[in-house]
């Protein structure tokens, strides 16, 4: 029987997460000053922790774009960007599919990409 590949930066880093996000809950209850200085320093070496292991991770197992699916990214064409660049006042004016000036815009872009 084989075991499962156990990845202890990510198992750190999400315990020490979690730890981080109860933090503001914690303080707030803290009934005396005693456990609020304990509270502090449970969180600064949460926070050290999240970062060493990050750095960890990162140092031995660099990602690579595509690493994860084992395959190349689809790169999208320049004149793709150039044109959603040049539309994109338009959606800030909540303009949509339906409009015919938005859809007319759209088409060009969707023929780019097939």
């Amino acid at each position: 029987m084989k075991l499962p590949h156990i990845n202890l930066p990510e198992i750190g880093m999400t315990v020490s997460g979690i730890v981080l996000a109860l933090t503001p809950l914690a303080l707030w209850v803290a009934p005396n000053q005693a456990s609020f200085g304990v509270i502090l320093a449970v969180t600064v070496v949460a926070g050290a922790t999240v970062w060493l292991f990050s750095v960890w991770h990162t140092a031995y197992h660099p990602q690579t774009p595509g690493a994860v699916s084992g395959r190349r990214l689809a790169t999208v064409p320049d004149q793709f960007v150039a044109e959603l660049h040049k539309l994109s006042p338009m959606t800030y004016h909540h303009r949509s599919l339906g409009d015919r000036r938005y859809q007319g815009k759209i088409d060009p872009l969707k023929k780019l990409l097939q």
